[in-house]
């Protein structure tokens, strides 16, 4: 089993008009995502299912990675992702899913604490930048400090 954690790419600041999950991702963001999943592409397997939050700069993010990956499966939308996620519900999410292949976009530090749930027993290990993935391998079934970090990598910018 793979799972893949990706923080949304660059996004605009917020505002006072601008509620958090309206926010946007931005051109340069866009682009820095593009060189990443290039480089994705040649370091991993590629994920069979893209999960994302529902916040706009996480489906966009997730629609990017969709279509420079050529994906079949449509990109689907839980709220479990939601700013705020917390790893073990998002874990008994992923435990009824049927794909061995499962790829997260989510928020800062819940990406971060998804990793540190799989891999860490909990202990922060990284922080996530804007764009960058975690690749998570585990040997059978999604469990706490159950996976082995395959690949940490934050955002390409050329």
């Amino acid at each position: 089993m793979n799972l893949y954690i990706v923080r949304h790419t660059e996004a605009e600041p917020g505002s006072q008009t601008l509620s958090d999950k309206e926010r946007k991702i931005t051109p340069r963001g866009r682009e820095y995502l593009a060189n990443s999943i290039a480089h994705w592409k040649k370091l991993m397997p590629l994920p069979e299912v893209i999960i994302s939050s529902p916040y706009i700069r996480a489906m966009e993010t997730a629609k990017v990675i969709h279509t420079e990956l050529g994906l079949s499966e449509p990109v689907h939308i839980e709220n479990v992702l939601a700013s705020g996620a917390i790893p073990s519900l998002v874990q008994k999410f992923l435990t009824v899913h049927s794909s061995d292949s499962i790829l997260l976009v989510g928020h800062e530090p819940d990406c971060s604490a998804l990793l540190s749930h799989f891999v860490a027993n909990g202990s922060r290990i990284a922080d996530f930048l804007p764009g960058a993935i975690a690749w998570i391998q585990f040997n059978s079934s999604i469990r706490s400090d159950a996976g082995l970090l395959r690949l940490f990598m934050g955002p390409v910018t050329k």
